[in-house]
């Protein structure tokens, strides 16, 4: 099945786990996001830009969205497009979830078994990942064409219908027929901190530097 697998397939996921009225830390930590068609849009530009004046030639761009928004709203969001809404919230403070991370790990170490919460998790749920998207906008052209209402609702319907299929399969007696596999969509991952080998890490709002080809680099966040 196409699409993504990692971001909405995971928040999906808490409905059934039971997870969804827990807040890690604040809730209020802004992310950003990249629908797959604003990506591809973006390489466009930038093989435009190769091919004419050559004025994006070994630089390195951020594209984005650019509508950062809170993680916890936006999980709220993707939750609405299947029906479901958190019956109460508990806000759990970030050191507390960080050790539960770390207990939960070690439990999957000797039990063999999987968990969605981790050390890695929760400081992926309490992070801030967004950067400027300016540059981009300046030297290629690129604007979103795809806001993120819209990308979350396309991206949610993707996955209903894989997870849909999945189902099917499953029923079917397919072989290796996986729901978590099957529930991919057209929106990528979450945004992340840089690190490139040869490059520093940039925070949000600056460019880059580095060693690079005539090719353009492209961090999509």
């Amino acid at each position: 099945m196409c699409g993504d697998t990692q971001v909405v397939p995971s928040i999906h996921a808490c409905i059934v786990k039971g997870e969804t009225p827990f807040i890690v830390g604040s809730g209020d930590n802004l992310y950003d996001f990249t629908f797959v068609t604003n990506a591809a849009d973006a390489h466009v530009l930038a093989v435009e830009n190769l091919l004419g004046p050559k004025t994006a030639a070994g630089e390195a761009f951020f594209i984005s969205n650019q509508e950062p928004v809170p993680f916890r709203d936006f999980c709220l969001a993707v939750w609405a497009e299947f029906g479901h809404v958190p019956p109460y919230q508990v806000h759990i403070p970030a050191t507390v979830a960080w050790f539960a991370g770390y207990l939960a790990e070690w439990a999957t170490r000797l039990t063999g078994s999987s968990a969605t919460l981790s050390r890695g998790s929760v400081k992926d749920a309490c992070g801030t990942r967004y950067a400027s998207g300016q540059k981009a906008k300046k030297a290629l052209g690129y604007s979103p064409r795809i806001g993120l209402v819209d990308a979350v609702r396309l991206s949610c319907q993707v996955s209903l219908s894989n997870l849909r299929f999945s189902s099917v399969l499953i029923k079917s007696g397919i072989q290796g027929a996986r729901t978590e596999s099957a529930s991919g969509c057209p929106l990528m991952n979450l945004a992340r901190a840089v690190k490139l080998q040869g490059w520093r890490e940039v925070s949000s709002g600056t460019s880059i530097q580095g060693n690079v080809s005539e090719d353009v680099l492209f961090l999509v966040i």
